[in-house]
């Protein structure tokens, strides 16, 4: 029998309420929670399965985009940086900071659209659903 969104909501609120319940020590709370973590998945399957393929599309190419613009912000190794002769000073001193920073502003949301894209990319449609985009 297929899962429905409303049976799936009710198990993992079941679920939610039960581990509410225990203590962090409990030997029941991993098994609750790989439960849960399973049915929360079922969910989110279905509810990609709904989507319509041009919009799951454009949003993985709006999210490439902005994985290009944040990525665009780095600074790029300079012609000294790539010299293998030896210097006195650090050529990529300057960058590295800067480069240093980006990355601790925007990892977490790197970190996202990497997550959303992999799903995103695992959501099948019939093959003949849609045309591809010219």
């Amino acid at each position: 029998m297929a899962d429905t969104t409303d049976d799936l909501f009710a198990r993992i609120r079941l679920l939610a309420e039960q581990l509410d319940g225990l203590s962090q020590t409990d030997p029941n709370r991993r098994r609750l929670e790989a439960d849960r973590d399973q049915l929360r998945k079922r969910a989110a399957q279905l509810a990609s399965a709904g989507r319509h393929p041009q919009s799951v599309r454009r949003q993985i190419e709006a999210l490439e985009a902005r994985r290009s613009e944040i990525e665009g912000q780095f600074i790029k190794r300079g012609y000294s940086e790539r010299s293998t002769t030896r210097k006195i000073q650090d050529p990529g001193a300057y960058s590295h900071n800067i480069n240093k920073l980006l990355h601790e502003e925007y990892d977490a949301e790197l970190s996202s659209i990497d997550t959303q894209l992999e799903q995103l990319r695992m959501i099948s449609f019939a093959e003949d659903a849609l045309p591809e985009p010219d």
